[in-house]
């Protein structure tokens, strides 16, 4: 009877200069969209960037509710609620309070998903109405 030998093939393992791995480009292209907003909602939470997002949501929220009505988002918060409230049927201080919370240094992150999560309900809401 024949003997088998079986030999271990060392394959090349991909590294940087460093000796870090090196992801195949088949793994790059299987990272979803999901994976890029996880990393960098990461980098932004220990960066300490709360106050970042939160006037990144601030100005883009506003932006959007001006964008159809000609209204200019660098308006003080209340001069621009009552520009909109003239141009559209809105509460006004429920405005007020989601500006106010979109720009509060106290918030923490469960507070930052919440605020933006109800700017973007109360933006779409706009869309779908005009």
């Amino acid at each position: 009877m024949a003997e088998l030998t079986v030999q271990k093939a060392e394959l090349p393992v991909p590294t940087d200069k460093s000796g870090v791995l090196v992801p195949l480009r088949e793994e790059l292209a299987r990272r979803s969209s999901a994976e890029y907003v996880e990393s960098m909602a990461d980098l932004f939470q220990r960066g300490g960037k709360r106050d970042y997002i939160l006037k990144h949501y601030h100005s883009a929220f506003k932006r959007a509710l001006a964008r159809k009505d000609g209204i200019n988002p660098q308006l003080a918060d209340a001069e621009f609620a009552r520009e909109l409230s003239r141009a559209r049927d809105i509460n006004e201080p429920a405005l007020l309070a989601l500006l106010a919370r979109l720009r509060s240094a106290k918030a923490d992150e469960a507070e930052l998903v919440r605020a933006v999560s109800d700017a973007d309900t109360m933006a779409e809401g706009f869309v779908r109405r005009r």
